[in-house]
């Protein structure tokens, strides 16, 4: 059986050299600290959601190198 994407995650810098080796060039590379993406929150109530989403964008937004460490998501800019 095929293994989807997410089942083999990698780290950072494996990250990085699969895009090198690829040909892209790294413009920005950034760890998100906590965001995780609202459609994780669908199925809750929505005072909940909102909670979660707001504290962990203040998280990011305002303490993102004390959690870099927890990480959940890589946006990265990249050209060919």
């Amino acid at each position: 059986a095929e293994k989807a994407a997410y089942d083999d995650p990698v780290t950072r810098g494996q990250l990085k050299r699969y895009l090198k080796q690829a040909g892209f060039t790294i413009e920005r590379f950034q760890q998100n600290a906590l965001m995780p993406h609202e459609s994780y929150f669908q199925f809750f109530p929505y005072w909940l959601s909102w909670s979660i989403v707001k504290t962990a964008s203040f998280i990011e937004d305002h303490l993102k190198p004390i959690f870099s460490w927890a990480g959940l998501h890589y946006v990265v800019r990249a050209k060919k």
